[in-house]
């Protein structure tokens, strides 16, 4: 049986700058990613009890945008451009606010806007060149990038690998992964992982200067590997603070 396509391209012309679009809507019995891309805008993702995913572009400008979005297969990919050769004069600052079934995976990207995460329960990937991640992700895998900028995560129930350029990362976990691994990359700023009490792991920091601790201490047979490499900036692995 040949599965639907819905795609939408939104010209834009009758929005004013800074507008929000009307809200599309897409079937989601059958997807399984979700993929956004942002030029220089927001990007927001709740993770809800639906069948459908909903779609609103916000700040967008029809003179400078031009805005894909297109549910194939099991994939729905949402995009926001330039119309411009060159971007970084007349940049499109349109972003996203998309509420889509939860479990879905996600591979979220802006060159300059923050990433917003509620209730995401799926695989995450997440790029950001200059901005803020932060949210709640029920994820197996999380692999985030962000040149400057802060992360801040929680809920997260397996392995992560965080790299930023500078700035403050902080990951907590609801459950202890039995096993996988956790690596952190950071040239400045500090660096906070919080793990349930009775969390197992074998940890590894190396910091160029900055205040190291460590409440878990090491156990060589734990199959939960933690690393972190800083810079410049404290590192701390702690125990999970009360809600």
């Amino acid at each position: 049986m040949t599965r639907t396509i819905a795609t939408v391209w939104l010209a834009l012309a009758p929005a004013a700058a800074g507008a929000v679009e009307a809200a599309k809507v897409f079937p989601a019995a059958d997807l399984r990613a979700l993929q956004i891309k942002a030029e220089a805008g927001d990007i927001s993702v709740e993770g809800v009890a639906a069948r459908e995913a909903v779609v609103q572009v916000v700040n967008t400008d029809p003179d400078r945008c031009e805005i894909s979005m297109e549910a194939k297969g099991d994939i729905l990919r949402l995009e926001a451009k330039s119309r411009s050769k060159w971007p970084s004069r007349t940049g499109c600052r349109a972003g996203f606010e998309v509420r889509v079934p939860r479990g879905l995976a996600l591979d979220a990207a802006t060159g300059s806007g923050d990433i917003r995460l509620r209730d995401v329960a799926g695989d995450l990937k997440a790029r950001l060149g200059s901005g803020n991640l932060k949210g709640t992700a029920r994820s197996q895998d999380a692999q985030i990038q962000c040149g400057s900028g802060s992360v801040d995560l929680a809920g997260l129930i397996g392995s992560a690998n965080v790299k930023i350029g500078s700035g403050r990362i902080v990951l907590a976990w609801a459950e202890a992964p039995k096993s996988g691994a956790v690596g952190v990359t950071a040239g400045s700023g500090d660096t906070l992982l919080f793990f349930p009490e009775g969390a197992k792991l074998r940890a590894r920091v190396v910091s160029g200067s900055g205040e190291v601790r460590n409440e878990f201490g090491d156990t060589p047979s734990a199959g939960l590997r933690v690393r972190v490499v800083s810079g410049s900036g404290g590192v701390t692995i702690g125990k999970r603070k009360p809600k």
